[in-house]
């Protein structure tokens, strides 16, 4: 993971090429309700959650997970 921004209910993850997959993967079998769904593509991650509160607590846990300030 090289960058995490989070917007509304959208939280875009970047990551280094051909990696996105890999992470995404990883957030979908975390199991969230909270999650409603990730798109994935070469190096980049679309996550929409239920909510805008989910967003700001979702960015704290995958900063930890992800290990990205």
């Amino acid at each position: 993971v090289t960058s995490m921004r989070g917007t509304n209910n959208l939280i875009l993850i970047k990551t280094s090429p051909g990696n996105a997959n890999g992470v995404a993967s990883l957030i979908d079998s975390l199991n969230k309700p909270e999650i409603v769904g990730t798109v994935a593509g070469d190096d980049t991650i679309l996550v929409v959650l239920d909510s805008e509160n989910d967003r700001k607590r979702l960015e704290a846990e995958f900063s930890i997970l992800l290990r990205k300030p």
